[in-house]
């Protein structure tokens, strides 16, 4: 632009800089302008041969990160991601690709990864249906011990409506009230305060479902008028209803 008559103004304009980066970028050489130096990345350089020896492992930078800095490294999270798109323009590193499971290949292309999420682990749970697969299964009881400890407090649960045993509850509540886990620990310790209650929906036959189910409808029918329903139309309408059940 300067070879062709542009004036500095003009183009600082144009570019949206000072013309004091358009005169450093016009007497010096754009490559060594641009480079990275060494000082930038001194805190982290020294675990150059750890950084692409986990990188190809196939850890996420972010895990790398964390690592180093139990090695001693207090730099930023941003400097280090620097870091590795410096060696990777540098060709020092090339970028893993974690396929199915856990099957690490070579190549610039994006990472993609086989996960399994919250939502398959809960209804993998609760309804006991085999919705992921033995492999994933051992991973996560290796990495997450809870898992087996729900596992097994979900159907000591559901075995107490098939017994309707009083002192089944009590063992229960007993076995899970000290547990190491908070969450399993309060929902005992919350069954053991409303024992009353809980022991008769557990040995009792019968259940207030019905009639919840009914207090929820009158009430949609009530909501349906918006508030401008008289009584005796609220009245009508809740009476009307009853006719046209199936």
């Amino acid at each position: 632009m300067l070879s062709s008559g542009v004036s500095k103004r003009k183009i600082a304009r144009a570019l949206h800089i000072s013309r004091n980066t358009v005169d450093k970028y016009a007497t010096g050489k754009p490559e060594h302008l641009v480079q990275r130096t060494s000082k930038a990345f001194a805190g982290v350089h020294s675990f150059q041969s750890e950084i692409i020896s986990l990188l190809e492992q196939g850890y996420c930078k972010k895990e790398i990160c964390q690592y180093l800095s139990s090695l001693g490294y207090t730099g930023k999270l941003t400097q280090f991601y620097d870091y590795c798109h410096f060696l990777t323009d540098e060709g020092l590193i090339s970028t893993p690709i974690l396929l199915n499971r856990n099957e690490l290949i070579d190549s610039g292309a994006k990472q993609k990864y086989h996960y399994v999420t919250r939502q398959q682990i809960f209804r993998s749970i609760w309804s006991d249906q085999d919705t992921i697969p033995d492999s994933d299964w051992k991973i996560l009881h290796e990495h997450y011990p809870i898992i087996n400890v729900v596992v097994e407090c979900i159907r000591d649960f559901r075995s107490l409506f098939d017994s309707k045993d009083q002192t089944d509850l009590e063992v229960f509540i007993a076995k899970y009230k000290d547990s190491s886990y908070k969450v399993i620990s309060r929902f005992s310790l919350s069954l053991q305060k409303d024992f009353a209650p809980v022991c008769q929906a557990v040995i009792s036959s019968y259940s207030n479902g019905f009639v919840e189910g009914v207090n929820n409808k009158l009430k949609m029918i009530k909501r349906v008028g918006y508030g401008r329903s008289s009584l005796n139309l609220l009245k009508a309408k809740m009476i009307l209803s009853s006719f046209f059940d199936p």
